[in-house]
């Protein structure tokens, strides 16, 4: 028997659902937004930062946030799929274009603009024959591409590291290569010289180099590259990751401790404690919860006390109302209206006309913004004449410029008709193209179904029938 306090852990340690560092205090946001200093510097006469320049955000990190959270993931999708999803409004620009990628254009563009809401920048790669015509068109990861300053914010080029990244900045570069802005490879070329006139990059005559196409999301908090619009809900994924892990382990029986078992009133035997504790560890794993311990204890005075640790009051349903408070910050951040993130709002917030409205806001405010300006940058390379290689693309496909596009507010009266009125300066299609607006809207007020709405042969452009039929 010993006459010292003895003390077990009887629960074992729980499943991490997200692989983070137990013993890590430092937050997310912080980890993510660590900044870090560039290397291979020097000061320019200009007052430049001149070498590589390190990532505004941890990209590694961010890449894992994807997977960690449901909401965070939607809005993302739901932001890709508005910007780009649908399409050029020219058919000609993926018809030139897909040839020289793996699968489509399309896709190459999917995956540009993936990055560019997830990180805040995607890129293009562009390689081109001994003739200087376009023969390969590809998606650069976000994570693995660098900014490299020559001489002055102007005078750079880029720098793709070969592999993973697992850092803001690498530190093994030995695998890097040197790719030009687009249309920039022969002033590369001239700078860098044959004798590693740039940080001993030399760019002779046999030596290929690709191009970039960067697509930053434009932000003040980086001239070279794009900043992600979503950081400020990074808190809320943290704490929804806690709750997620504090229901798991506590269902999964594991490695939350609910409480304290004190045995007081005496000293117990080593072979009962042993056993004691033996059972304890017994109600580990899925089949043993809500498991009966039976105890006789040896000893007149013996006690067994349970002192909680976990708030008095506490239970599942706070923990949802709180994961629910944290789903809306995320999609605040992101700027998506709720419903494309799968989250039902009840009372006015949620009335029948918020998807058709919110869509709208969307729309005109978010995704139109991104739109207009991917539409710019492969309006300024791809369709220049002077740098496409005699693709036969001109900036006015990529700008959308002559394309007919449908009116998101339909005459009530007909059939929702292509009008001469343009989206200026947005070379894709637009959900509000793409939807009814005015059709949903009235599906939101009818009381009969769709399909017994379509029986009746009735007409959903024509707007709301009789009040006492809809109402």
């Amino acid at each position: 028997m010993s006459d010292s306090p003895r003390v077990s852990q009887v629960f074992l340690n729980s499943r991490n659902l997200y692989g983070q560092d137990r013993d890590r205090l430092e937050s997310l946001v912080a980890t993510v937004c660590k900044t870090v200093g560039v290397v291979d510097q020097e000061d320019s006469k200009q007052g430049s930062i001149l070498g590589r320049v390190a990532h505004p955000v941890d990209m590694q990190g961010i890449q894992q946030l994807k997977d960690h959270n449901e909401y965070h993931s939607a809005c993302l999708e739901a932001k890709i799929s508005a910007t780009v999803g649908l399409g050029f409004k020219s058919p000609k620009i993926a018809k030139t274009l897909s040839p020289y990628c793996n699968l489509s254009f399309q896709d190459v563009v999917n995956e540009a603009a993936a990055d560019y809401w997830e990180y805040g920048g995607g890129a293009i790669e562009i390689s081109r024959n001994s003739g200087g015509n376009i023969r390969g068109v590809y998606h650069l990861p976000a994570p693995t591409l660098f900014a490299f300053v020559e001489n002055g914010p102007n005078e750079f080029h880029y720098e793709v590291v070969a592999g993973e990244v697992s850092t803001i900045f690498p530190t093994n570069l030995k695998d890097s290569r040197r790719y030009a802005r687009f249309g920039d490879v022969d002033n590369l070329r001239a700078r860098a010289g044959v004798d590693g006139g740039i940080a001993g990059f030399a760019a002779p005559d046999d030596v290929e180099i690709g191009e970039v196409i960067y697509l930053p999301r434009s932000s003040n908090r980086s001239q070279h590259y794009g900043y992600p619009d979503w950081v400020g809900c990074l808190s809320s994924i943290e704490l929804d990751q806690c709750l997620t892990q504090y229901q798991f382990d506590f269902f999964f029986n594991g490695g939350v401790p609910e409480g304290l078992f004190v045995v007081a009133g005496g000293k117990m035997d080593d072979k009962t404690w042993d056993a004691l504790e033996t059972q304890f560890k017994s109600h580990q794993g899925l089949g043993n919860r809500r498991k009966i311990m039976l105890a006789n204890l040896s000893g007149e005075n013996l006690t067994i006390e349970f002192i909680p640790f976990t708030l008095e009051g506490q239970t599942t349903g706070d923990h949802s109302k709180l994961s629910d408070a944290n789903a809306l910050k995320v999609v605040t951040a992101h700027r998506v209206p709720p419903l494309l993130a799968g989250i039902q709002i009840p009372g006015k917030l949620g009335a029948n006309n918020e998807m058709s409205n919110s869509i709208m806001g969307f729309q005109t405010l978010v995704i139109a913004q991104a739109q207009k300006q991917i539409s710019a940058i492969l309006a300024g390379t791809l369709g220049d004449p002077k740098l496409n290689g005699d693709l036969g693309l001109t900036a006015a496909d990529f700008l959308g410029e002559g394309t007919p596009e449908m009116d998101p507010n339909p005459d009530p009266t007909g059939d929702p008709q292509m009008t001469p009125r343009d989206n200026k300066g947005n070379g894709f299609r637009t959900i509000t193209e793409e939807i009814n607006l005015g059709a949903m809207d009235t599906m939101s007020t009818m009381r009969d179904s769709a399909s017994e709405a379509k029986f009746r042969g009735r007409d959903l452009n024509a707007g709301a029938e009789e009040r006492g039929r809809d109402s």
